[in-house]
């Protein structure tokens, strides 16, 4: 799948748009925070990203990267739930 530079431009800002949202750096503060009883905090971040479909899952795992959270684990997430996004 191409992506266009026009579509990746909108998407590289959606995510600095959420990842500049202080709710947002809270939410992954608190789950760092907890014991940690996946690696990666995998389950807290699981549960966060299956909350969300489509484009905005994808969005959501930028920002949570940007905030801090393990790229390998939300990479993980990903290939496992999907990204919500159908290849057209």
């Amino acid at each position: 799948m191409t992506v266009s530079t026009e579509t990746r431009s909108k998407f590289t800002a959606a995510v600095a748009r959420l990842a500049a949202e202080p709710e947002l750096a809270e939410i992954v503060k608190r789950i760092k925070a907890k014991p940690e009883t996946t690696q990666g905090h995998y389950g807290d971040f699981m549960a966060l990203l299956s909350d969300v479909t489509g484009g905005q899952r994808m969005v959501l795992a930028g920002a949570l990267i940007k905030n801090g959270a393990g790229r390998y684990t939300i990479k993980t997430i990903i290939e496992i739930i999907g990204s919500g996004v159908s290849a057209q």
